[in-house]
């Protein structure tokens, strides 16, 4: 993402984060271990310990053919109260919250920037941009990277991301969305009375870039 922020000369940077295939085998092997700078097509394909929260199976022949032809499948995660989804391709990292330096004289909800692989990238708190509270947290912090390039910033979710599978008669609850989302939502979907939000990852990103030019 480009922001019209100036960085100071000197930023104070973390070493680069090693490729999950440097750390596969020191980290890949502990069911309850950080999966270090995975890429979340990876964690599609990997259990982080989280379900995959797909109740609509059925043993009709058209619950079958909507599960085989029709059914949806996402990377989501938890931003407080609020469940959000993207496609795989739309995120580009995830990993362990690294060092951030932060920026005098930003809104508050832009937390600092962050180096990640010699990249300096822009790092939101989600819940303060949308000027809602945080509870109490009983996940670890985690860092997902939204985007790619230029366009990349990070977010910070709680907990690790899990696979979402739903389908046409699973959507539902866009009305629930907060509003600084809503124009940025694709589709809802309720899974065991929890509503989940496709998030359109570029509008979303374009729209917090306007907001902090605004700024």
């Amino acid at each position: 993402m480009s922001t019209n922020i100036t960085t100071p000369d000197a930023v104070e940077t973390t070493t680069p984060l090693p490729s999950s295939e440097d750390t596969a085998a020191e980290h890949g092997a502990e069911q309850s271990g950080v999966q270090f700078g995975i890429a979340p097509v990876e964690a599609l394909a990997r259990d982080f310990g989280g379900e995959e929260l797909y109740s609509g199976g059925g043993s009709t022949a058209e619950n079958r053919r909507e599960e085989e032809g029709e059914s949806n499948l996402r990377l989501a995660f938890r931003i407080g109260e609020i469940g959000l989804m993207i496609r795989s391709e739309d995120g580009s990292e995830l990993t362990d919250v690294p060092f951030l330096h932060h920026l005098p004289n930003t809104p508050r909800w832009l937390l600092g920037m962050v180096n990640l692989h010699g990249r300096l990238l822009p790092v939101f708190d989600l819940l303060s941009y949308f000027n809602l509270e945080r509870g109490e947290r009983n996940e670890k912090p985690m860092l997902l990277v939204l985007g790619h390039d230029t366009d990349a910033a990070g977010v910070i979710i709680d907990g690790l991301p899990r696979r979402i599978r739903w389908t046409r008669r699973q959507e539902g609850g866009m009305d629930t969305a907060h509003k600084v989302l809503r124009p940025h939502i694709e589709t809802a979907c309720v899974i065991e009375r929890e509503v989940w939000f496709d998030l359109n990852t570029a509008s979303f990103l374009a729209a917090i870039e306007q907001d902090l030019a605004a700024v």
